[in-house]
């Protein structure tokens, strides 16, 4: 007889196994699909609401011993799917991606699985179908989304408020804590949406009425909170549409070019082609004042060249280019290599935006207004550990890589009337450092409008592209001000300071749009703006304060339970 138990119990563990591997695959399918991604590049953002449900049954329902494998597998396999366009640009990045990930998420389930663990005989949790131990783990996760951001292997892709990013109702709420605002709206939904289907499948076997009471309440709190989320957002965006404004005819050129192309050939053709799409929509919209080329259009240094005169070719295409700028009437930023002299064997190299004005300064000689890029991607274009991994840093420089110094100031530039930053590609992934432009040391100084000039091409992927473009609008909402994007194949386009995408270009096509944007005469800091991420931090300190108040309460009642006084 005790044979046959044996037996079944592990028939019962492998079947309990298969279930949870399952799980596993359909979270991680949940998860992509709830972004843009392998299976649409658009994303279809319904799944934002369920893609943790099978992540937090598996946490409840596996052994501590399997909960790590669980969430390496769930982390390589979310990331594979997501961040499926990095295969194509580099195997060692793709695959460096999927490990990085699987060893986060495993560190994470196994966080997790230690709040069901701890609190598995707590008499509250048990009376409330595991509310507080899922409000625990919907709080790890939402803590979790805000560290991966941080330091030199910081990425902003992946987060669930991204998601949302065609949803501008709910997306008004970042103006108050940033995208972790409607990522923590989105966790909330999965927690309360679990619960409630625990308590109706349960059949009200036990304590009918007071499950009938808590369905009431935890519905009444999910309704409650999904309208206090769309009242704001009708609510500021009315207001935004009711604040006096100024208008700027903007326009964004796309260029669709292949980045790995060089030589000086291809880069004269190359500024042929912006030449011709920025004239032919001059033409249609001469009343445009700024036009905008992407990252890096322009590749060799214009100032450098201009000065040192070491290569005719580069000279003389660089003087065409700067007298082209001379015969227009508008104001142009372009992305450009912008090298300095150190005094060193070799020049500092920023990856910077360039602003040519004839309003403001001369065009020739070329005297423009730079911002250097501060926040660099990490490997592909900055390395600071040149002295500590000399083997690795001189690998990157002998690949592909070009390694870039980094800005230091957050740089505002003023022209056409406007005042307006130019956070380059990488950078308008991370809301923290976007807001610096606009909250500046005077609150009137601060950006009115972002420019942001990308290059995605390299990608070879729209749903890359929407996946940059999601976090472009979250950088205008949470700050109340509109976005123009000039991108080198996509996604090119004009964001309203609510987050509405006003005009877009086709992906991968040479195309130049033209439109205006509204800038607020009125504009003032939005809460974000003025104190950063605030939330993530505030969830981190709310975690603790829980999971201490129920270790001490565990204590208590075992001591109890001991007769320990």
């Amino acid at each position: 007889m005790t044979e046959i138990k044996s037996e079944i119990s592990k028939v019962q563990n492998k079947k309990s196994s298969i279930k949870e591997w399952c799980l596993v695959i359909i979270g991680a399918l949940f998860f992509s699909l709830s972004h843009p991604g392998i299976f649409n590049n658009q994303g279809i953002s319904l799944f934002a609401y369920i893609c943790l449900v099978p992540v937090f049954l598996i946490i409840k329902n596996s052994k501590v011993e399997l909960a790590w494998a669980f969430g390496f597998l769930y982390g390589a396999l979310s990331y594979g799917l997501y961040c499926f366009w990095l295969y194509k640009f580099s195997k060692i990045v793709f695959f460096s991606v999927i490990l990085i990930y699987g060893i986060y998420l495993s560190l994470v389930f196994l966080l997790m699985k230690s709040i069901f663990v701890l609190f598995s005989d707590n008499k509250f949790v048990k009376n409330n179908s595991h509310l507080i131990q899922y409000f625990l783990c919907g709080l790890i996760w939402c803590v979790y989304e805000y560290v991966k951001t941080l330091g030199f292997f910081g990425f902003s892709y992946g987060i669930l408020g991204y998601t949302q990013y065609k949803a501008p109702l709910l997306l008004q709420s970042a103006n108050i804590g940033g995208v972790w605002t409607v990522s923590a709206f989105c966790v909330f939904c999965n927690v309360m949406i679990l619960v409630l289907s625990e308590i109706l499948l349960n059949k009200f076997t036990e304590d009918k009425k007071n499950k009938i009471n808590f369905i009431v309440k935890s519905f009444s709190l999910l309704t409650l909170v999904i309208l206090a989320f769309l009242t704001y957002g009708c609510v500021s965006i009315e207001k935004t549409k009711s604040e006096p404004c100024k208008k700027i005819k903007i326009i964004c050129v796309q260029n669709n070019t292949d980045p790995w192309k060089t030589g000086v050939e291809f880069y004269k053709k190359d500024v042929q082609i912006l030449k011709s799409l920025a004239d032919n929509c001059l033409e249609k919209n001469p009343d445009a004042k700024i036009v905008v080329w992407p990252e890096t259009s322009v590749v060799p240094p214009i100032v450098y060249n201009y000065v040192k005169r070491k290569d005719a070719a580069r000279y003389e295409m660089i003087l065409d280019l700067l007298n082209y700028f001379n015969s227009k009437d508008c104001a142009f930023v372009i992305g450009n290599q912008h090298s300095e002299q150190n005094g060193k064997k070799y020049t500092d190299d920023y990856n910077s935006s360039l602003l040519f004005d004839k309003e403001k300064n001369n065009i020739v000689p070329p005297n423009p207004e730079v911002y250097r890029k501060i926040h660099l991607v990490p490997f592909t274009e900055y390395f600071p550990y040149e002295k500590t991994f000399p083997k690795l840093y001189k690998m990157l420089l002998n690949g592909d890589t070009h390694l870039w110094s980094p800005g230091k100031e957050y740089y505002v530039f003023k022209s056409k009337g406007i005042k307006f930053s130019t956070p380059i590609c990488f950078e308008d992934t991370f809301g923290n450092l976007c807001r610096r432009f606009v909250k500046n040391k005077n609150e009137k100084d601060g950006a009115e409008l972002f420019i942001n000039l990308s290059n995605d091409a390299w990608s070879k992927s729209e749903s890359c592209q929407a996946q940059h473009l999601s976090m472009a609008v979250l950088r205008s909402v949470e700050n109340k001000v509109p976005t123009a994007r000039s991108t080198s194949s996509g996604a090119t386009c004009l964001i309203a300071s609510n987050g509405e995408i006003i005009l877009k270009a086709k992906s991968f096509c040479e195309e130049a749009i033209c439109g205006e944007v509204n800038i607020s005469l009125n504009r003032k800091n939005t809460f974000y703006t003025t104190h950063g991420d605030w939330l993530p931090i505030l969830e981190m300190i709310i975690m603790i304060i829980c999971v201490v108040i129920l270790l001490v309460k565990r204590v208590v009642a075992r001591k109890s339970k001991n007769g320990v006084k």
